[in-house]
């Protein structure tokens, strides 16, 4: 089973303190202090079957490759907050990584607060672990040449394109017929503001598709005329093949088809009709970003597959033939 928590130690000390904390390791927990020799190899019997481990060897590489390979074994990792300059790699990372400030940190204290945490804590710890896993494999799962050149291909394609030409961020607004007040709202407000930033901003709201008036048409509806008059007046309507369904796959498919036909947006947003968008934090973390290789977002885990009929989220078994849980998914 899960021991509880491990400590990788430098094969020299980096101060003084690491060199009282390491002796301190090993005089409480001997069996569960590891030498960081500077190869994965070494550090790998730190993070196997712990559930915490204190990284006691991370100096000033980014990424430290300690806390990767940490978090790659599941393991969550232990910091003495004295290099925070990675606390933003990911919204999530803050909320898995245990903290120590480095006046009251001692092994035996992190023993005790393991020992005394919240159920809670410990459960956000792990299940934010699952999340930054994620993202640091879309990240880091691919040599670094192989970054570098995606990222410089993409700065490369922008500076190409003249200014009146290039879309910074593409907004994906999924609506249903109906929603005429939703998406007048989005237009008054949020939407207005999108077009006062620095950033390069267009959007469309996609709904199904239209018919032509035949009662026998499953896209028709009384709707569609007034639809065609409000696609005419804005310009801001795409109509995808796919007839109403909950949850939306075929739309959500269609909508992704059209934008990768369409748009040369750096980065895509994908809302819902009844979301309200604050651009100004929103725009600005983008330019934080990196321009290539980017996923803003979480891995569902959890997902039930139903098979009750009366369910709007009813599967039959010839869409999905497993029953549980469905794999992640973005």
């Amino acid at each position: 089973g899960l021991r509880s928590v491990s400590f990788l130690v430098p094969r020299v000390a980096l101060t003084p303190e690491v060199e009282a904390w390491t002796q301190e390791a090993l005089a409480l927990a001997p069996g569960d202090v590891f030498l960081d020799d500077g190869t994965p190899e070494s550090r790998r019997p730190a993070f196997a079957g712990y559930a915490f481990s204190v990284l006691l060897s991370v100096d000033g590489h980014i990424p430290p490759p300690q806390v990767l390979e940490c978090v790659a074994w599941s393991t969550v990792p232990m910091l003495v907050w004295t290099v925070p300059h990675f606390i933003n790699y990911t919204i999530y990372f803050p909320y898995m990584v245990g903290k120590f400030r480095p006046d009251r940190f001692t092994p035996s204290y992190v023993q005790g607060y393991l020992q005394g945490a919240h159920d809670d804590a410990i459960y956000v710890m792990q299940n934010s672990l699952m999340l930054v896993q994620d993202f640091f494999y879309f990240r880091y799962s691919l040599p670094f040449p192989h970054r570098l050149a995606a990222l410089a291909s993409r700065l490369c394609d922008e500076a190409s394109l003249p200014s009146v030409l290039r879309t910074d961020v593409f907004i994906a607004v999924y609506s249903a017929k109906p929603n005429f007040a939703r998406r007048r709202a989005a237009r008054e407000t949020w939407l207005t503001l999108m077009a006062e930033q620095a950033l390069a901003v267009s959007h469309r709201f996609f709904i199904n598709a239209v018919g032509a008036g035949d009662p026998g048409d499953p896209a028709s509806s009384p709707l569609d005329d007034v639809l065609r008059a409000e696609a005419e007046a804005f310009g801001d309507l795409v109509f995808l093949e796919a007839v109403e369904e909950y949850p939306i796959g075929n739309m959500g498919r269609l909508a992704l088809h059209w934008i990768a036909n369409h748009t040369t947006a750096t980065y895509v947003l994908k809302l819902d009709d009844d979301m309200y968008i604050r651009p100004l934090p929103l725009l600005r973390h983008l330019t934080r970003q990196q321009r290539a290789m980017m996923y803003w977002g979480f891995f569902e885990r959890s997902g039930q597959v139903v098979r009750d009929p009366e369910s709007a989220h009813f599967l039959p078994d010839d869409l999905f033939g497993h029953d549980g849980v469905f794999p992640p998914y973005a």
